[in-house]
């Protein structure tokens, strides 16, 4: 349907490995995955459009993948597949390089193909799949830079793509695309306008869109987000979110109190769930703590304390919260930052649990400022500035 809309321009760009996506992970293995993706290059082909048609897809070649760009115009390929050289680490677990091409010719003009970085200053086609925050050095390059947006899966990991693609007559003048959202945009490059879309809190956009497309891909019935709320920082952001993102419908707070929790930190649950409007369960824990530690005195452990008694009740809150998931029929979210992963300052079965760790990329700055940017969009102090 893009193509078929676009019928009057002279050439049509999609991003690198449009059809498969770049971090799907060992999915591009399997030799029926790979036909599958494979057969749309014949159906391209087929496309009788006066445009030139540049896109990105895996070749396959004595049963070595790659990663490749195809160039097809009126129902023939311009040029043989070109290859990407520079693999990264990652890309190097499922694709070769061998020598090819490096471009085509259009209008008595030699274009060139890249992957991910400009070239030179001659006209060159940059086919992107850069997850966010980590966009092309030089937006200033001659030619096309297209990207993908949504998210990729690899089973382990969520990667967010932001778009962010644009145009660039070589100088100044230069237009971005709609980040985040999927858009099909026609520009002329003798009368390009220098525009570029300026994304506020981009941060918070990216994760925004990435729980939004995850919940998509992955949760089609829809379930309620269940979520430890223990009136912190990294449990407060990761709330405040699944609100912003799926509506207090969909979320299920839970306050999980022992006899050590303070009254600052209940304050802080309450008075979110308050004003962003999502309910919010009080089961305490400190009964379920008395009555493991009573258990283990019968079998000759006198004292359960220090590390071993924390991590009961973390271990408690995460069973809390998976009873909850089965009642409910719920997903469970993992509010841990990159510090706690980094540092392993997270208890097996306990606050190591969760469909997905929204904040599982950010530091612990980043987390404050994801905070800053929610108050900020929302106009008025909704996570609490003492936590921040």
């Amino acid at each position: 349907n893009v193509i078929e809309s676009n019928t009057e321009s002279d050439l049509i760009v999609f991003p690198q490995l449009a059809l498969s996506g770049m971090y799907v992970g060992d999915a591009l293995l399997k030799k029926e995955v790979q036909d599958e993706y494979l057969r749309f290059n014949e159906l391209i082909q087929e496309i009788e459009s006066d445009a030139v048609i540049v896109f990105g897809n895996i070749h396959r070649e004595e049963d070595i993948l790659y990663n490749a760009a195809f160039v097809s115009y009126k129902g023939e390929w311009l040029c043989d597949p070109i290859i990407k050289q520079n693999l990264s680490p990652y890309e190097t677990n499922y694709f070769g390089t061998k020598e090819s091409d490096d471009g085509f010719e259009m209008n008595e003009e030699n274009i060139l193909i890249s992957f991910n970085e400009p070239i030179n200053k001659q006209f060159t086609i940059v086919l992107g799949q850069n997850p966010f925050m980590n966009e092309p050095n030089n937006k200033k390059h001659r030619g096309v830079y297209v990207n993908p947006v949504g998210i990729q899966n690899t089973g382990n990991e969520v990667f967010a793509y932001d778009g962010g693609s644009f145009v660039s007559d070589g100088e100044v003048a230069m237009r971005a695309l709609d980040n985040f959202e999927p858009s099909a945009k026609t520009f002329d490059f003798n009368n390009l306008i220098p525009n570029e879309i300026k994304i506020s809190h981009k941060m918070y956009q990216a994760i925004l869109h990435a729980l939004r497309y995850f919940d998509e891909e992955t949760l089609a019935y829809k379930p309620k987000w269940l979520i430890g709320v223990s009136g912190g920082l990294d449990s407060s952001v990761s709330v405040a979110m699944l609100v912003d993102a799926f509506g207090k419908d969909r979320v299920l707070g839970v306050n999980m109190p022992s006899e050590f929790t303070r009254d600052i930190t209940k304050n802080n649950a309450s008075h979110l769930s308050e004003k962003l409007g999502f309910p919010m369960l009080t089961i305490p824990i400190g009964d379920m703590a008395k009555s493991t530690v009573e258990s283990f005195n019968q079998v000759g452990y006198e004292t359960i304390e220090g590390l071993s008694y924390e991590n009961i009740q973390a271990r408690l809150r995460g069973h809390t919260l998976m009873t909850l998931s089965s009642l409910e029929n719920g997903v469970v979210v993992n509010n841990g930052n990159k510090i706690e992963v980094a540092f392993g300052y997270a208890t097996l079965y306990g606050d190591a649990i969760g469909a997905l760790a929204i904040l599982g990329d950010l530091n612990k700055l980043e987390v404050g400022a994801l905070a800053d940017s929610f108050n900020d969009i929302h106009g008025e102090e909704m996570i609490p500035k003492n936590l921040i």
